[in-house]
């Protein structure tokens, strides 16, 4: 896939964002909450992660996305986007302490460029992953 239009890659997440979550129902008391995009929920939601091999410059996909998600919530935002020939764009903070896979309140979106795109990418993939918890029955 190489990715060239955010027009049809922003409709893409918003009907993947859109589905319900059905299969999760838990059935007993105890609540267990998670923190993502800056807030409490007690399901967790679902990501979207773009994977490409070639694209537009990272740079210019970057502001394209990022001027076209500023007004949206942080959970209806494509969360981080992997070229693998040129990096992957991920989450900055406002106080620019470290990357992170997934948008966070004053986050913007930057590139980073780096020839070993999936290792970085599966790296910022893993904080958020690991407060995933599975319920055995």
């Amino acid at each position: 896939m190489c990715i060239r239009d955010s027009d049809n890659v922003l409709a893409n997440m918003e009907s993947v964002r859109a589905l319900q979550k059905l299969a999760y129902q838990p059935d007993f008391p105890l609540v267990r909450n998670v923190t993502i995009y800056g807030q409490q929920v007690p399901i967790w939601p679902v990501m979207y992660f773009l994977f490409a091999y070639e694209g537009i410059d990272l740079q210019t996909l970057a502001n394209n996305l990022a001027s076209r998600q500023m007004n949206r919530p942080l959970d209806r935002r494509i969360d981080m986007i992997c070229v693998l020939d040129q990096g992957v764009i991920c989450n900055c903070p406002p106080d620019q302490s470290m990357y992170t896979c997934l948008p966070t309140p004053g986050s913007l979106l930057v590139p980073c460029r780096t020839k070993k795109a999936l290792l970085l990418f599966y790296t910022l993939l893993s904080a958020p992953l690991n407060q995933v918890w599975l319920r055995c029955v």
